[in-house]
């Protein structure tokens, strides 16, 4: 039941950075700055960082690039891409289902 709720809160999620993704392509005003960055994670176990790693790929908008032991690295179209991320989430969701 955890992991169904997972994954359709991560599709709703997906669905949100299409739009977004669609109107900085779009709107002028919308910066497209991408950013490198070190994203530090409490993920321990190998079926977590590979579902975290992926969950961020599929997200459009974000990357990672590579998963070390305690941070992955991300790529992003914008900060607030980041930022979002940072904000942990996505990470709490998937530690909860307990993999």
């Amino acid at each position: 039941v955890g992991l169904f709720g997972y994954l359709a809160w991560l599709m709703w999620s997906v669905v949100k950075a299409n739009i977004d993704l669609a109107r900085r392509i779009w709107d002028p005003q919308l910066p497209v700055n991408p950013v490198w960055a070190r994203l530090d994670t409490r993920v321990a176990t190998p079926i977590e960082k590979t579902l975290y790693a992926n969950s961020i790929t599929l997200t459009p908008g974000t990357l990672t690039a590579d998963v070390r032991e305690d941070h992955f690295v991300i790529h992003a179209v914008s900060q607030e891409g980041i930022d979002e991320l940072r904000e942990g989430e996505m990470e709490r969701r998937i530690r909860r289902l307990g993999l």
